[in-house]
């Protein structure tokens, strides 16, 4: 079917969140994290 096997995710500019460099280099490195916006959907 359709559904079976891995799901990507096409798209993203409804999950686009806008950070400053600052806080992308501590996200980068491990030090950050952003909060998802949207809940996980099933699979």
């Amino acid at each position: 079917a359709l559904t079976d096997g891995p799901q990507v995710e096409i798209g993203g500019n409804e999950r686009y969140v806008s950070v400053s460099r600052a806080e992308f280099k501590k996200i980068v490195a491990g030090e950050g994290r952003i909060e998802l916006q949207q809940p996980v959907l099933p699979l």
